[in-house]
């Protein structure tokens, strides 16, 4: 998957690239209120989910939410469609959150409040 960002004029700033050589899906991609660039998706094999210089290898086994920069505490819940809560995490000092959804196919949300308190909430579609 290959990412770009373009400023309002627009003007190019960057492109990142991250996944691997099999199948690379990203289901929801959006940012929160620090910038931070959040992609939750999925893949197959073994894919490179740091766009920086060292390489962060996972295995498929579920999905993955990236962060841009280190975050010191984030708070995950997992909602069904009908807003019931299926999961609930906490994680620390982390760029990247594994996600493993034990439910059948269908759509999720996915709440993320990061340490400042800032809420996204994220769609995912397993399928």
């Amino acid at each position: 998957m290959i990412m770009s960002l373009y400023a309002q004029k627009p003007t190019f700033e960057w492109v990142k690239q991250i996944g691997g050589n099999n199948t690379d899906v990203a289901s929801t991609i959006a940012t929160d209120l620090n910038g931070n660039l959040l992609v939750a998706g999925h893949f197959s094999g073994t894919a490179d989910l740091d766009p920086g210089e060292s390489p962060a290898n996972f295995i498929s086994n579920g999905y993955t939410v990236a962060f841009k920069n280190e975050q010191t505490k984030v708070s995950i819940r997992l909602f069904s469609i009908t807003g019931q809560v299926l999961m609930e995490d906490q994680f620390y000092n982390t760029k990247k959150i594994p996600l493993e959804i034990h439910q059948p196919n269908g759509l999720y949300f996915l709440e993320i409040i990061d340490q400042q308190a800032k809420k996204t909430v994220m769609k995912i579609v397993k399928d």
